[in-house]
């Protein structure tokens, strides 16, 4: 097939869209790839099994494919054999349920869905998976029987022996190589190599060719083949991506998401109703290796780091995000890829205190669209100094930033999850301050709600956190750099000493309705009305006012810091 072709093909470093796509064929054909400054060059002997190669990257062990639930039902072949060896003797209730669970959600769910059934056919093998569901669902049925399990334990082991015999025939259908090579592909077909593109080729929903290998290798590879292998002196078009002329004008950046459109039903998006933005075949390949440029979690949020000072500087950042991404899901299930970009700078940061991520252009993908931010030098300053800090429980192990990575609300803000991690970097990114975080997360927390996953902790982590984004703005002189971790814990000290004075002494909701006022307050910039707030507990328990709060009264910015400090010890549980 290469015999009529020049020997490589060269790719350089353009925007983030072409830096993505260079990304992820690196990714796919690995050391087969020659790297320079600003380069990647393939040889074209690779394009003979790129589809192969393509799809064995995203499906492989060592990334996405391990997150599938194709690969949940091969691994629970070792829970099998584990009820094997002893003979069901420790097999309960409890074990039943888990069995019950992985047939129903795993193994039921996947075998029975529309994808996989379109690939029954291209696997080599009479075996009828649907009518091995039938069978299963019954034996199921009757060992669910209430009491059945203790009530007759011998007919129950006879039954989990020919249950667990059945089953092992289905794992043995999904172990074949075949199996291994069309199913998991396919899933991620639909979860992460639809991020970047859709609507042509096996992501057609018209498309005949059942086999995706063949329906890629065709549309995406081949025009390559030919395109290499034709004459191009007196082609009177030029690709508008790389400059390479093209003879025809059937190739556009309408199949990329977010990135352009239909020009064929869509003419009145062109000026004058001419379009001029078209691709040759070889730009069209590397964009559809985008999704391999990415690192995507399962809930089709992606982000691309955009560090292109030179080809090799672009793969290592890129890669260790991705090896986060990865392993982080595999160990806490989806991750937002916020937390695996910061997760892996911290790392590399470690290994060189030079490393900043200041000026580095980040792409970010979620909700079918892409989001575009330079990092700031503020926001680099605020993570690297973060990450540094330890915070929580000692031994703990975690730092400023990392004790958020869970925190957050469920069904808030027409989010399923809102994970006030993500929320942090996103404002730190946009140089803006936290305040009106920490003051709706404490209005939150002050109310009790069931859906949160976050306490006082992670609100005095962003009290701690924005006093450093105000630090990364002040000079030495500036009074806001005088504000320290340990005077904010004495605060927050303070405000608890008096939630324990109310819950000992007086009804308990009136720690809350304090709370609310204090946050008026300061809502409304004023420092008066919230001493004149404070002066009236205080009065009252015949205790004194912390000094911070009297001597920094004239000095806005940082009486607010040590405001919410305090704030923040008044609200949720006493001692």
């Amino acid at each position: 097939m290469t015999e009529k072709l020049p020997a490589t093909i060269s790719f350089h470093l353009e925007s983030w869209l072409e830096n993505a796509g260079i990304v992820g064929l690196h990714r796919i054909l690995g050391d087969r790839c020659m790297v320079q400054d600003q380069q990647l060059t393939i040889p074209t002997s690779v394009l003979e099994n790129f589809s192969q190669n393509y799809f064995n990257f995203f499906a492989s062990n060592l990334h996405y494919g391990r997150l599938t639930r194709f690969q949940r039902i091969i691994a629970f072949e070792e829970q099998i054999k584990k009820w094997q060896a002893d003979d069901f003797s420790t097999f309960d209730e409890k074990a039943l349920n888990v069995l019950d669970q992985w047939y129903k959600d795993v193994l039921k769910y996947s075998a029975k869905s529309k994808s996989y059934q379109k690939l029954y056919p291209l696997i080599n093998s009479d075996f009828d998976v649907l009518a091995e569901l039938q069978l299963l669902d019954k034996s199921l049925k009757g060992l669910k029987r209430k009491g059945f399990l203790k009530k007759f334990p011998d007919e129950a082991k006879e039954d989990l022996r020919q249950l667990c015999s059945q089953l092992q025939e289905v794992i043995d259908y999904f172990k074949r190589s075949d199996s291994k090579k069309y199913f998991p592909a396919k899933t991620l077909s639909y979860t992460i190599i639809n991020n970047a593109w859709n609507g042509v080729s096996f992501l057609n929903p018209q498309a005949k060719e059942t086999d995706f290998y063949v329906d890629y290798q065709h549309y995406f590879v081949d025009p390559v083949v030919d395109y290499l292998a034709e004459d191009h002196s007196k082609d009177k078009f030029i690709c508008s991506t790389c400059g390479r002329p093209i003879k025809r004008q059937n190739m556009s950046y309408g199949f990329i998401n977010g990135m352009g459109y239909d020009t064929a039903r869509k003419t009145s998006n062109a000026w004058d109703f001419s379009n001029d933005q078209f691709i040759c075949p070889i730009c069209q390949l590397m964009y559809s290796c985008t999704s391999a440029g990415f690192s995507y979690n399962m809930a089709k949020q992606g982000i691309f780091i955009n560090y292109n000072h030179s080809l090799s500087d672009l793969l290592k950042a890129n890669d260790a995000v991705f090896e986060t991404m990865i392993q982080k899901m595999l160990d806490h299930g989806n991750v937002s890829p916020f937390r695996a970009f910061t997760t892996s700078f911290e790392e590399r940061l470690n290994q060189s205190s030079t490393y900043s991520l200041a000026g580095v252009q980040v792409v970010t993908y979620g909700d079918d669209s892409y989001r575009f931010t330079v990092i700031p030098p503020i926001a680099a300053g605020v993570i690297a100094k973060a990450i540094k800090v330890p915070f929580g429980k000692k031994d703990s192990g975690k730092n400023l930033l990392s004790v958020l990575f869970a925190a957050g609300i469920s069904d808030f803000r027409g989010f399923n999850y809102y994970s006030i991690y993500d929320e942090v970097i996103r404002r730190l990114f946009n140089s803006t301050n936290l305040y009106s975080l920490i003051y709706e997360l404490e209005l939150i927390l002050n109310s009790q709600p069931s859906n949160i996953r976050f306490n006082q902790l992670h609100i005095m982590a962003l009290i701690n956190l924005n006093a450093m984004f105000f630090k990364e703005l002040a000079n030495e002189e500036d009074p806001i750099m005088q504000v320290k971790s340990e005077d904010l814990s004495k605060m927050r000290g303070a405000g608890l000493y008096v939630l324990n004075y109310y819950k000992d002494n007086e009804n308990g909701k009136k720690a809350n309705a304090l709370v609310y006022k204090l946050l008026q307050a300061v809502n409304s910039g004023s420092p008066e009305k919230f001493m004149a707030i404070i002066l009236n507990v205080y009065a009252g328990q015949n205790q004194l006012v912390p000094s911070k709060l009297i001597n920094n009264i004239n000095q806005p910015e940082v009486f607010r810091q040590y405001a919410l400090a305090f704030i923040a010890g008044l609200i949720g549980e006493a001692k």
